[in-house]
């Protein structure tokens, strides 16, 4: 993150041109109910804070330079939550008419396959974390778009010499999408949170936008001897003043289902507030969380 850092500040610097930098964050507070791990329990958490700054100059030759740097502290509580906040993402880019390099701690590929099922804060798709990392630290990243294709390639330079990789694309009609993403782990180190050593990870997934109605779908197998696949269906639509989102995830690791729904209101200026209801298999007790934020 430090060099990421040192290269943004560099390499603005050569630039001599003025940088259009702006802050922005998001700051959400919940009360959630539980008996997860005993008792009936009634928990204030903050469910995502964020902030960060980001920019970009135009460069002489046509090329365009940007930065950003986001510190996060997701799901903090007094049960086990995460109590440390982190550089969530830390990265510069160089942007032109051959695509974009990014340098530092950006997000993965997995958009191109999840973009219909990874819709909620806290409830998860369990076929893109059974295969990827949200952030690869240390990577190395190169990425293009034109007209209704995406593709992309990530080398991560992790420091263990195995350095994982990860290559995507997307294909995009006027109203849906179909893409697909690998990932390779070491051949002695795991990668993500299920690829084994030595083994590569997938996911294939689509979208399809029927007017205010959103379906999407994702299919992965992390490469496992077993309990490798995992399947999620998602559907998002605007309900009365909000928009309500639905994820189903059925993993074959414990064969653990889970069922998610997210009801989101916006207050206008950035302000909001919903209501989330998780349910899984492996744990105990359903979770219903009532939640208020703003963004800026």
């Amino acid at each position: 993150m430090k060099k990421t850092l040192i290269v943004s500040a560099v390499a603005m610097a050569i630039s001599g041109n003025a940088i259009a930098a702006e802050m922005y964050g998001n700051i959400r507070l919940g009360l959630r109910t539980s008996d997860y791990a005993g008792p009936d329990e009634l928990d204030v958490i903050s469910g995502k804070l964020v902030l960060g700054s980001k920019g970009s100059t135009d460069l002489d030759n046509g090329m365009t330079m940007s930065y950003g740097i986001e510190l996060e502290h997701d799901q903090a509580d007094a049960t086990g939550g995460v109590t440390v906040v982190d550089f969530d993402k830390s990265w510069v880019a160089l942007q032109g008419g051959f695509g974009k390099v990014i340098a530092g701690r950006f997000g993965d590929l997995s958009g191109y396959a999840c973009g219909g099922t990874d819709l909620l804060t806290h409830g998860s798709a369990e076929a893109c974390d059974s295969v990827f990392n949200t952030e690869p630290d240390d990577a190395i990243q190169y990425r293009y778009s034109g007209g209704a294709f995406d593709f992309g390639v990530i080398y991560v330079a992790d420091g263990s010499g195995e350095n994982p990789t990860h290559v995507g694309g997307k294909f995009s009609g006027e109203s849906w999408s179909v893409g697909a993403t690998f990932v390779s782990a070491g051949d002695t180190t795991s990668y993500g949170t299920g690829i084994p050593a030595g083994e590569s990870g997938s996911v294939i997934g689509g979208t399809l936008q029927l007017g205010n109605i959103g379906l999407g779908v994702s299919m992965a197998d992390n490469g496992a001897a077993v309990d490798e696949s995992a399947f999620d269906l998602g559907f998002y639509m605007p309900l009365g003043p909000g928009n309500l989102a639905v994820v189903y995830s059925d993993i074959d690791l414990n064969a653990d289902d889970s069922l998610d729904f997210d009801y989101n209101v916006s207050m206008g200026g950035g302000a909001y507030w919903g209501v989330e209801f998780n349910s899984r298999d492996s744990a105990p007790e359903d979770r219903i969380t009532g939640y208020i934020g703003t963004t800026f």
